[in-house]
């Protein structure tokens, strides 16, 4: 498995969050843990080469219900993977 963040940019404008898909132009209005979560993915997989799974985020952001860290972790892996 492969992941492509260079496909991707991820970006704050104001207060708000944005994924631009450079391979089909579309812009998508995220919200700011979706935000923290690419950009983590992202980091990791360049550094490392390592993809990190839902449990580590689960963790990272204990003030957020896990079913919502989930969903939030399943949009971002779709969309980069």
């Amino acid at each position: 498995m492969k992941i492509y963040c260079s496909d991707y940019l991820l970006f704050q404008k104001g207060a708000d969050f944005f994924v631009y898909d450079k391979k089909s132009a579309f812009l998508y209005s995220i919200d700011n843990l979706h935000y923290a979560i690419g950009l983590t993915i992202c980091n990791k997989y360049k550094s490392e080469g390592i993809v990190l799974d839902v449990e580590y985020f689960i963790q990272q952001f204990p003030n957020y219900d896990c079913e919502i860290v989930r969903d939030h972790y399943i949009f971002i892996f779709f969309l980069f993977f």
